[in-house]
């Protein structure tokens, strides 16, 4: 067991409880092998509490230091240095067996017993300690990365979710994302993160619905021709002309109960997206362009310039739970919907609309849970070579370079959301919904993507591999 500089095996020891040292005369430190208490962490709040979280622990283990007073007086130092300050423990039951690791804070020290400890500086001592130190509620064990297959920018054909490998620990970990486009200029203005933890039953993934699926409303508006463009999922978009007074009657795109494209709807609830885009010819939007579903509106273009041709952009049209009006708790995995709705309508605005699909993010429900996080410009240029990581444990945002140099970020860098975390014993799905738009850099759905994923798991007490089978 070790203080050490990180949490990385290979990383400079501060200090050992297991050493012997020759310098003057023999000095042995050692934990001795019974009164050990690794603690338990305890959910703060009443048990019927909604966000409860995991208060700390205390490892609490017999630590012997023998050998000349004088010596083992400055072990004691030591032991006091570390155990008084935030640090990092390592921690293993057999020099070959995985480590793991307790990230300690300052705590009140244990009893010392000199029962054994003689004035004769010359004399052999033995001190027994009552260690006690304040931990984190979970040990972590050694980062796990994982390089993933390259993902798309199209739900259609499923591109941009990805399953993950299954993730080892017993709670959910923090996760660290890094991201890079396939053609090394990523120039992200926009970006979605969106994980969900499902049973196996459940397997959440998005459901999309392209237009074909979609029911258009009146004999004018969405009813003109599909026009293919890359920059759009599935079969393209349709366009409507905007009136600048209010909306036309009619012109209207809606799911009705339509069976998806893609996914299967199951209860619970979802964060509704449209794929949306405008073409305009003057230089500013007074009124700007709005969609509404139900009573929110949405709004869709450069707030002061002339989007680029085949500008598009994922926009957040509502959170919706379906069934409506059910709670979601009284429903099982096995349910599946029908009967659910959603319309877009196409409000008012200058020149032309232009929408391709809706896609249904699971958010919660029975046997699933989900964080979704939404970047704007997270990017520090057009046509950069530069990675994204969102680190989940450090809920922090870094853009590097293709050297690794760490690149800085504008206060428009700030995340709206929940930073991703990955569970053990589910099923876990990352979705990535890209934005590559910016002027002359129209977005595209054939955009691939470089991912990364990082994490260390925790655990309650040990990793069953921490069990060295080859120690006596």
């Amino acid at each position: 067991m070790q203080y050490l500089a990180s949490a990385d095996p290979g990383a400079r020891v501060m200090f050992s409880f297991n050493q012997e040292t020759f310098e003057v005369a023999s000095t042995e430190t050692y934990p001795a092998a019974n009164g050990w208490d690794f603690g338990s962490p305890e959910l703060t709040g009443p048990a019927d509490a909604a966000g409860r979280a995991w208060g700390g622990r205390v490892l609490r283990f017999p630590l012997v230091i023998h050998g000349p007073s004088f010596r083992t007086q400055q072990v004691l130092s030591e032991v006091a240095r570390h155990v008084l300050r935030p640090g990092v423990l390592m921690f293993r039951l057999s020099p070959s067996a995985e480590p793991i690791f307790y990230r300690t804070f300052v705590g009140s020290p244990g009893s010392l017993d000199m029962s054994r400890v003689y004035a004769d500086p010359t004399r052999k001592a033995t001190w027994f300690l009552d260690v006690q130190i304040p931990v984190a509620p979970f040990a972590e064990g050694e980062r796990i990365t994982t390089t993933l297959p390259l993902l798309g920018n199209d739900p259609h054909d499923g591109g941009c979710t990805v399953t993950l490998p299954s993730a080892l620990g017993d709670v959910p970990a923090p996760l660290t994302v890094s991201l890079r486009s396939a053609s090394g200029l990523l120039g992200v203005r926009r970006l979605m993160l969106h994980m969900v933890a499902s049973t196996r039953e459940r397997a959440a993934a998005p459901v999309w619905w392209d237009l074909a699926n979609l029911n258009q409303g009146g004999s004018s508006g969405w009813a003109g021709p599909v026009t293919a463009d890359p920059a759009w999922p599935g079969s393209g978009y349709r366009a409507t002309p905007l009136e600048a007074a209010q909306r036309t009657s009619g012109k209207w795109l809606g799911i009705e109960g339509r069976a998806p494209t893609r996914g299967v709807v199951k209860a619970g609830r979802y964060q509704m997206l449209g794929r949306m885009g405008t073409v305009e010819s003057t230089a500013y939007f007074d009124a700007a362009n709005d969609f509404r579903l139900r009573t929110k509106r949405v709004r869709v273009g450069p707030h002061n310039s002339a989007p680029p041709d085949g500008f598009a952009t994922w926009a957040a049209l509502a959170d919706l739970t379906w069934p409506a009006g059910v709670d979601t708790s009284s429903l099982t995995v096995d349910d599946v919907v029908s009967g659910y709705d959603a319309s877009v309508y196409a409000w008012r605005g200058v020149g032309t609309a232009r929408f391709g699909g809706m896609l249904a993010l699971p958010l919660d429900g029975p046997g699933i849970r989900s964080s979704s996080m939404l970047l704007a410009h997270p990017g520090s240029g057009v046509g950069v070579d530069q990675r994204l990581v969102v680190d989940g444990a450090a809920e922090t945002l870094m853009v590097r370079g293709a050297d690794g140099s760490a690149m800085g970020l504008s206060e428009q860098d700030i995340p709206r959301g929940e930073f991703p975390v990955i569970t053990p014993g589910s099923v876990n799905q990352l979705t990535v919904l890209l934005q590559t738009a910016m002027s002359g850099w129209p977005d595209s759905a054939e955009a691939q993507t470089e991912v990364e994923i990082s994490y260390r798991p925790r655990y309650l007490w040990l990793p069953s591999t921490a069990l060295d089978p080859g120690a006596s």
